[in-house]
């Protein structure tokens, strides 16, 4: 996996390059968990994950989500 933090103009930017071992990985349910005092980003921690459908992420991921967790479904954006 590449790992970058960078800059343009004002706009900060973080970007993962996943490889193929990756996909493999969290194809295998087994998310990617980055720290992010690795990468200046100190009380933040960054989880990649992956399923079939958004639902299907829900579902695997509902353990992780508490009642101040706001949740994105890009779905809903597309309704706007």
């Amino acid at each position: 996996m590449i790992k970058m933090r960078g800059t343009k103009g004002d706009r900060t930017m973080i970007l993962f390059g996943l490889s193929e071992g990756n996909l493999m990985r969290l194809r295998e349910k087994k998310p990617i968990v980055i720290n992010g005092e690795e990468m200046g980003l100190p009380g933040l921690d960054i989880i990649i994950c992956w399923g079939k459908t958004e639902d299907a992420l829900s579902k695997e991921l509902a353990h992780l989500i508490g009642p101040e967790t706001r949740v994105r479904d890009h779905r809903e954006d597309k309704k706007q």
